[in-house]
């Protein structure tokens, strides 16, 4: 997996999660649990945009375990 630059973390955030920087990674954790549930193949899903998805928040994680200060945000409740 490739590592991706904050500009690019800023665009997963917006055009997947629809979200904006900054934000608590939390909030990213229970926006994806969200979207994968209702994206998810066996419950009538896309597994092209499952996937999509996946890859993308795999990403946003890789990136907010390196220290990225795009995740310097307080979780909402």
């Amino acid at each position: 997996m490739r590592t991706i630059t904050e500009g690019q973390a800023i665009e997963l955030l917006h055009n997947v999660f629809d979200m904006d920087a900054p934000v608590a990674f939390d909030d990213v954790k229970k926006k994806y649990r969200k979207e994968s549930k209702r994206l998810h193949p066996d419950l009538g899903g896309s597994d092209e945009e499952f996937k999509a998805l996946g890859g993308a928040f795999d990403s946003l994680k890789q990136l907010y375990q390196s220290g990225s200060s795009l995740f310097d945000a307080e979780p909402t409740d």
